[in-house]
């Protein structure tokens, strides 16, 4: 028989562990054995739990190479294919960062998110509804950029240095991707001026006011004029 509390602290136990790094780092070591020798392919691998994708009921064997089931018909694919997908479509491409990729059957979300740690937009799209929603976690733009405001005037970005004048950063606007773990972009007047070290600032804010702890979050900068130009 179970001690009181002990089924809740057993789970706790458990999700600590899958969330270490040694975990994912085994499942990693497992998918370069097979010929994945991308480092940016790896290093995405490497920072999405693909536990969080997962029932609890199959939690246990999230770092498995094996596809597990998420219900529909449907499962999340083996962490190879993924990975190796990924190796496939940043072939030829130059600057990924700058590059969109369509992933057409967004599952349970793990493949997006993997993908949206190496390319600078990700666009997946379901057409089962109840994997479409589960595969989300949205906030709504009001929220977010009321957060954003709040957050720069909490702690004033640092000032662009351009010559002698110093000009101070502007943030103008926040929209979210709709993967998860969660991706944001954040357009300002220089992003090529903002620290890592402030987007770092940034990103622990979102983390705490939106309750993502131990979920990766990801800032993607760009210019005002980029959201501009895609709004035409």
């Amino acid at each position: 028989m179970n001690r009181p509390g002990s089924s809740s602290r057993d789970s706790a136990d458990m999700h600590a562990g899958l969330a270490s790094a040694k975990v994912r780092e085994r499942m990693v070591d497992r998918v370069r054995e097979l010929g994945v020798r991308d480092s940016r392919v790896l290093d995405a691998m490497r920072l999405v739990p693909r536990h969080l994708f997962v029932d609890e009921a199959l939690a246990s064997r999230a770092y498995e190479d094996t596809p597990l089931p998420i219900g529909h018909g449907q499962t999340i694919s083996q962490p190879y294919i993924v990975a190796r997908t990924a190796e496939l479509a940043l072939e030829g491409v130059a600057d990924p960062q700058r590059g969109r990729v369509l992933e057409v059957g967004t599952g349970c979300g793990y493949a997006a998110a993997v993908l949206a740690q190496i390319f600078g937009e990700v666009v997946s799209v379901e057409r089962v509804r109840a994997l479409h929603e589960r595969a989300r976690i949205e906030i709504s733009t009001a929220e977010l950029n009321r957060w954003l405001q709040d957050a720069v005037r909490r702690h004033e970005p640092a000032m662009a240095q351009r010559g002698s004048r110093k000009r101070p950063l502007k943030f103008f606007y926040a929209t979210q991707t709709g993967v998860r773990p969660p991706a944001f972009t954040l357009f300002c007047s220089e992003p090529g001026a903002v620290q890592p070290a402030y987007v770092r600032f940034l990103e622990n804010r979102l983390r705490e006011a939106f309750d993502f702890a131990g979920t990766p979050i990801r800032i993607r900068l760009r210019a005002r004029s980029e959201r501009a130009a895609a709004a035409r």
